[in-house]
């Protein structure tokens, strides 16, 4: 067994991209989902969030998500997520074994020595100290005293947080998709796809909480406009192929060459893609900057997101004009 050497955030944020993108998982995607254009530190996040039992790897290199946990995790507000997080790893044996061995006085290091040995682990023991000591304090794990050892926190504490976590991730899910129908009405909301409606929950959700990237809830937004417009595209006569397009923008332009939309719905898309833009490709080149977001714009776009795949769909099922 190898330990995979990613951060707490870049395993979550791997394992939600992945959830995001389903079924359409590619490592380009979870970079971008990560702000990197390192795809060795997105494959490493990857293998760690598959270690912890976020994401399953059902052929080589090809990943899916654990839509439970995830489901869970993408609608918990900061704190919920690492509680999650902390479930998880507590879950791995070799890292139990490595809390189990300071709780008893070992020193980080020689825990992580016996736990290298015990388990028959690929890892350096100093590269498993310090991967695990990361992870313990990213998850409440562990805390650090006033020299800096490590001091464990207590399991009990932690289920009750998770439970906690549960509760209010599912209050948070069922009140952004009660949300969504009342915004785009009861025949859209049937037809959205489920991955697509998971996503707008989660950003909804996330958003309301004030989450941190802010990329993270318009990535989110981005993909569920894709899953959206390709069952669009699929269900329009005749079918518009959309499996060669890549993004919002060249989904657009597929289907208004096909005349399944509007150029008014056109013009809408190209505004949700420009947002999307903005946000997960760093440095735009016409400035020199990146650009900054506040959680309130990113609301609004969601509004206009869910205004705009009600036009689509009274559009293409009833030729009704309606923005």
């Amino acid at each position: 067994m190898k330990i995979p050497d990613a951060s707490g955030e870049t395993i979550l944020a791997a394992a939600e991209a992945i959830y995001y993108t389903t079924p359409d998982f590619s490592i380009s995607s979870v970079a971008e989902y990560m702000n990197t254009k390192d795809l060795a530190v997105a494959k490493e996040a990857i293998e760690a969030a598959a270690l912890l039992g976020f994401v399953q790897e059902r052929q080589k290199d090809f990943y899916f998500p654990i839509d439970d946990i995830l489901r869970l995790e993408t609608h918990a507000d900061a704190q919920g997520r690492r509680t999650v997080f902390r479930i998880r790893l507590e879950s791995l044996a070799p890292y139990k074994r490595f809390k189990e061995r300071i709780y008893c006085g070992d020193s980080p290091l020689e825990a992580a020595r016996r736990v290298g040995a015990l388990g028959n682990i690929d890892t350096e023991p100093i590269k498993i100290k310090e991967i695990f000591q990361r992870l313990g304090l990213f998850a409440g794990s562990f805390t650090q005293d006033g020299i800096g050892n490590l001091v464990c926190s207590s399991g009990e504490q932690s289920i009750g947080a998770y439970l906690d976590a549960v509760k209010s991730s599912l209050i948070s899910a069922e009140s952004a998709r009660t949300f969504i129908e009342r915004r785009v009405g009861e025949e859209p909301f049937r037809f959205l796809p489920s991955e697509a409606l998971d996503n707008l929950t989660s950003m909804l959700a996330r958003c309301q909480a004030k989450h941190e990237p802010k990329s993270e809830m318009i990535f989110a937004l981005g993909t569920a406009v894709e899953k959206f417009l390709r069952k669009i595209g699929d269900e329009s006569n005749p079918p518009v192929d959309l499996t060669k397009t890549n993004g919002v923008t060249q989904m657009a332009d597929e289907l208004r060459k096909g005349n399944v939309i509007t150029k008014k719905h056109y013009g809408l898309l190209q505004a949700i893609a420009a947002m999307r833009n903005a946000a997960n490709h760093g440095i735009d080149n016409d400035i020199g900057k990146a650009w900054a977001f506040t959680h309130e714009t990113i609301s609004d776009v969601g509004l206009l997101t869910l205004d705009t795949i009600r036009s689509i769909f009274d559009w293409t099922n009833r030729q009704s004009a309606i923005l």
